[in-house]
């Protein structure tokens, strides 16, 4: 009798199950739609529940709970979510690549890297590939692996050649090889991607002083301090050039400078104490040199005995 009844009543039930499920798909939507609209993490979080317990296999759902709790650094709340979001979909656009983050962050590497390699072989998003060759790139880096980095950033920046942070990590993947030519290429291309990174114009500039090209680093040193004029790291490297042009006076001005803005750094005591002695301004030169050597680190042992010998030199003036 039971079997008649639902063959009775098939064509009823074809017509309701699906408005049912259907109500319980939409119900959920709303409460994920709901939850992008409010900045407090409880709120949303209450809000992703919500739209769990319509729909409990929401991919989705877990998925955006997971990158909640990773925003908070709550590390093992947001993996259990990405667990359940790849019990539904394994292959949920972004999981993959959130997982990796959150091992990364937990600093287990193998894992972060076989999950971002997943990124790799399975999403069909570019940018995405290109974001898990730079997590990946930044790994090999971080253990010291140039070759590998460059191999993942070069790859990064083929699958998405507007992303300037893949361009600037492939410019110092560069750099470590030695390769200052290639490297110049890669923080140009950063900066005409975003003209607020100075960073790169920092790397560009140090690169043009390594290759001996000191005027074109100056300007870019000027560039930078026009954008940003209380960059210590343009105002530091700025003098040096000066120095390394032989333009002791520019250069003195610039450690000064240097000096104002961060005052514990030693090497800038040394080589305003060394312009002072050029310029035969010997009562400022052995004061540099003494500021130089209170705060001198250990690692520094032969500037440290050349200004010990040079202050001797100048207090027998």
């Amino acid at each position: 009798m039971k079997k008649m009844i639902a063959l009775l009543m098939g064509l009823t039930l074809l017509s309701v199950s699906p408005a049912t499920a259907e109500t319980e798909v939409d119900s959920s939507l709303v409460f994920l739609q709901k939850a992008e609209n409010y900045l407090n993490a409880a709120v949303k979080e209450s809000l992703y529940r919500e739209a769990i317990r319509y729909r409990p296999d929401c991919a989705e759902c877990y998925f955006r709970l997971g990158k909640l709790f990773l925003s908070q650094e709550k590390y093992e709340e947001a993996m259990s979510e990405f667990y359940f979001a790849a019990e539904f979909d394994p292959y949920l656009e972004g999981l993959h690549y959130y997982l990796g983050s959150t091992y990364e962050m937990q600093n287990n590497f193998q894992g972060a890297m076989g999950e971002y390699y997943l990124v790799i072989e399975h999403s069909e998003d570019p940018k995405i590939k290109a974001s898990a060759h730079l997590s990946i790139g930044s790994i090999y880096d971080a253990v010291a692996l140039p070759e590998s980095s460059l191999v993942h950033f070069k790859k990064a920046t083929e699958y998405d050649k507007s992303n300037a942070i893949a361009h600037f990590n492939l410019g110092i993947a560069y750099d470590d090889l030695q390769n200052h030519h290639q490297a110049i290429l890669c923080y140009q291309r950063a900066y005409a991607l975003d003209s607020t990174d100075i960073d790169a114009l920092v790397n560009l500039g140090v690169d043009y002083c390594q290759l001996e090209r000191y005027d074109d680093a100056r300007d870019i040193f000027l560039i930078g301090l026009d954008k940003d004029p209380d960059n210590f790291k343009l105002t530091y490297n700025l003098a040096n050039t000066y120095l390394l042009m032989e333009d002791y006076e520019n250069a003195r001005d610039k450690f000064i400078r240097a000096i104002e803005m961060n005052p514990g750094k030693s090497e800038a005591y040394y080589q305003l104490a060394r312009i002072y002695d050029e310029l035969g301004d010997y009562e400022n030169a052995e004061s540099a040199y003494g500021k130089f050597l209170d705060i001198a680190p250990p690692y520094y042992e032969i500037a440290v005995e050349e200004a010990k010998r040079r202050v001797e030199t100048l207090q027998k003036r």
